[in-house]
């Protein structure tokens, strides 16, 4: 439901009031609607003979900003039921409550009147601040929400492995300050080793899903691996499983992400992968596995065909990296043209290394109407 329908109507009641012969609740004579109360007060509080703008500023400070202003309406001259004008009073779209709305007063006793006697905004969140909309509005999808610290710690471990931040993302103090003072006020911080072990809670449920998915499938398994060394000179191997769904779309999950014991020759290669084709009950389900051109992952291959029942008997198993032949082939060019390449190097540095020379270069480059380029020595 949209907030705006529950905006209370002076006409719609009016007009039912008078077919049903129900009189209308206290109160409500001489109902206006927000909008309009708000102009009426900036136009009787503007003195005579200002200018136009003017006007308009002392109407925006008049404006009324508070989220209670959407579920209450302001009646400029209110008259309780003996008739007796009491200036302006705000009545409270969902009862017949009426409250004082001075000007320069607050709105908490307006706040909790919404939060404690309807229980559609239970909820609601009464942020920091006076005059600006320190709250949150239940209305609609909203109404049910209740603050979880540990649903809350489950989206944040999500957040830091999805966007790569570190374990002490959701310790920092400046963070911390953002979330209470403008999110959620009952936000706790979280330790860098709680991060770190809700991340790996989540790892697993992840895992358990991806397996229950893979092993359901009633169609075969591509699989891509790639291996290389890190900074520590460490090797790591990574295995990532290409498949379609019964939606008929096409997904691609890496499944592992291994340290790779030494020496890296085609038996190792072969048992770490076959180690995670049993941890995901997919061993039936190969159908091709691509390697780059390494000697040792085209050994593999054979060992890979004596341990899996292979379709089409093996005539589409090994696929070969079309970016590791592409990128074999380069290195092969370049090697050509290496003494040129070596000899352009050694001119930028000795450009690069000395401020005057750079200026002299700047200025032939001037000369010629070419724009000089700043070179970056790596």
């Amino acid at each position: 439901m949209d907030p705006e329908d529950l905006h209370f109507d002076n006409e719609r009641l009016n007009r039912n009031s008078d077919d049903d012969g129900q009189t209308p609740p206290p109160g409500s004579l001489g109902r206006e609607s927000v909008g309009e109360a708000g102009s009426n007060i900036a136009a009787a509080s503007t003195p005579l003979g200002v200018t136009g703008r003017s006007q308009s500023t002392q109407s925006a400070r008049t404006r009324r900003h508070s989220w209670v202003w959407r579920h209450s309406t302001i009646v400029k001259n209110f008259r309780n039921a003996q008739g007796i004008d009491l200036g302006p009073r705000a009545v409270c779209n969902y009862c017949p409550n009426t409250y004082t709305c001075s000007s320069n007063g607050g709105v908490g006793h307006i706040e909790r009147h919404l939060i404690n006697k309807h229980e559609k905004f239970k909820h609601t969140i009464v942020g920091q601040g006076s005059g600006e909309s320190g709250g949150i509005d239940t209305v609609g999808g909203m109404s049910n929400f209740v603050y979880s610290q540990s649903s809350m710690r489950e989206g944040l471990a999500l957040y830091v492995v999805a966007a790569e931040q570190p374990f002490t993302f959701g310790d920092d103090i400046r963070f911390e300050y953002f979330v209470k003072h403008y999110l959620q006020p009952l936000f706790s911080k979280v330790s860098r080793n709680t991060t770190r072990s809700d991340s790996l809670k989540a790892f697993i449920e992840v895992r358990k899903i991806l397996i229950s998915e893979i092993a359901a499938l009633g169609s075969l398994v591509s699989f891509t691996s790639d291996m290389w060394s890190g900074r520590n000179d460490l090797g790591y191997i990574s295995v990532t499983a290409h498949y379609i769904d019964s939606n008929w779309i096409l997904n691609k999950k890496i499944i592992a992400f291994r340290l790779m014991e030494y020496p890296h020759n085609a038996m190792n290669i072969f048992q770490c992968i076959m180690g995670v084709f049993r941890e995901f009950e997919i061993v039936d389900k190969v159908f091709s596995i691509t390697f780059d051109n390494h000697y040792a992952n085209t050994s593999s291959i054979e060992l890979f065909k004596q341990n899996l029942t292979i379709s089409h008997a093996g005539q589409f198993f090994h696929v070969r990296c079309v970016c590791h032949i592409i990128n074999l082939v380069v290195s092969d060019g370049l090697k050509t043209i290496g003494p040129q390449i070596e000899k352009i190097r050694d001119a930028i540095l000795y450009i690069a290394t000395s401020p005057a020379r750079q200026q002299e270069f700047e200025g032939l480059c001037v000369s010629y109407n070419v724009k000089p380029k700043k070179s970056k020595l790596m």
